[in-house]
């Protein structure tokens, strides 16, 4: 991989122009002759000591010390808690100890005991009215280190395949034995984002607090990055740069002991989540609801197509949908947040395509109630007007 990586720099210091054609020819003699040897070696050592077996053995070891180091980088940076790496942590230990010992891998761990027991004594509590409020603070607890543990594992399992992927081009592996990682690697990464779309059908509120935590956390990392950066290359004072990275780090300490206070919030709360809906008194919500329609899909059906022509808004009450957009999936959409707005108002074709991914409850707008909806409530026309300019220049 070293020599083939090598070979592609070479054309970096060409692409510069500041290389002589010459050097640049010589060196490329050079690596290529290097690259050859290289390649007869790996063919002897396949051919004679490392055998089809003890290939996928090794390439199963590479994959997991990959996913081991992502688990400690996401631990670092507070995506996943103590609780959670440790278990990633050690189910990962496992696997490596299985292929080392017997050359195969386990599925994902089955429920530990310890979770049984807590989902035990969760049940338990919630016979007791007294104790139901115990019973909500550690279903809480669970249900976070599930959407934790899961999500950590689809990170490791993406990563993993953009390295095989990778692989495939720079290193000379057996076609099958790469299939074999994918193919494992693939439905493991599936059972998992079937289990986050199945907790954002279920607790959209939650999720919704979930990712947006993560997105803080991406964020505050990022500035750190840059904070860093250019207080090393004298771009900003030490002072200055030692007060922004206190307040940064400690916005991610605070980020890192905050955590959801309930699971699932009522139609009214979705509702008020919704930017242009914020406005409307609590009083008058459920006249806004009756005025819409709703409807109901099932799983995997085309709720709008990219190309086709309507005027229907929607909003997402209950579900998960993924957004489409030139045969390549580009965001999920969760109960609280909303789409088709910019056909309802400009009037032209959909810019893309919306498929429900769990089963979903959508309340429709379409143009006749959308005139309706803007003579009584004037400043919501005004505020979707806003949302669609502003999707319509992301696009």
């Amino acid at each position: 991989m070293a020599e083939k990586v090598a070979m592609n720099r070479i054309s970096e210091l060409q692409s510069g122009g500041l290389f002589s054609l010459k050097v640049i020819q010589s060196l490329k003699k050079r690596q290529q002759r290097y690259l050859y040897q290289f390649q007869s070696r790996i063919k002897q050592l396949k051919e004679h000591e490392l055998n089809k077996k003890e290939e996928r053995r090794i390439l199963f070891l590479r994959c997991f010390l990959i996913e081991k180091s992502l688990y400690y980088d996401m631990f670092f940076k507070g995506h996943l808690s103590e609780q959670t790496y440790r278990s990633l942590n050690q189910e990962i230990e496992l696997q490596i100890d299985m292929m080392r010992s017997q050359g195969k891998v386990s599925e994902k761990a089955p429920i530990s005991l310890v979770k049984k027991m807590h989902l035990a004594v969760i049940n338990l509590l919630s016979q007791f009215q007294v104790f139901e409020w115990l019973a909500d603070r550690l279903r809480i607890s669970q249900t976070i280190y599930d959407y934790e543990e899961a999500w950590g594992l689809h990170q490791g399992c993406v990563t993993v395949l953009d390295y095989l992927d990778s692989l495939q081009t720079i290193e000379s592996v057996h076609a099958d034995v790469i299939d074999e990682l994918k193919r494992r690697f693939l439905t493991w990464q599936q059972v998992t984002a079937h289990y986050l779309d199945s907790t954002a059908e279920q607790f959209p509120e939650f999720v919704h607090d979930m990712q947006y935590r993560l997105g803080l956390r991406l964020l505050l990392h990022s500035k750190l990055s840059v904070i860093e950066q250019e207080a090393s290359q004298g771009i900003i004072q030490d002072s200055i740069s030692e007060s922004l990275l206190t307040k940064y780090w400690h916005a991610l300490h605070k980020l890192k002991h905050s955590r959801p206070e309930k699971l699932v919030l009522d139609p009214h709360e979705i509702i008020q989540r919704v930017p242009f809906f914020k406005m409307l008194p609590k009083d008058e919500i459920d006249d806004f609801v009756a005025m819409l329609e709703v409807k109901h899909f099932p799983a995997n059906e085309i709720v709008i197509r990219e190309g086709e022509k309507d005027n229907v808004f929607y909003l997402i009450m209950r579900g998960v949908l993924r957004v489409v957009k030139n045969n390549q999936e580009v965001a999920t959409l969760i109960a609280g947040e909303f789409f088709g707005e910019i056909s309802l108002i400009y009037n032209v074709e959909r810019t893309a395509t919306c498929i429900t991914k769990t089963p979903c409850i959508l309340h429709v707008i379409d143009s006749a109630n959308f005139e309706k909806l803007s003579a009584r409530y004037p400043e919501i026309r005004k505020q979707i007007n806003v949302a669609a300019k502003k999707r319509l220049e992301e696009q």
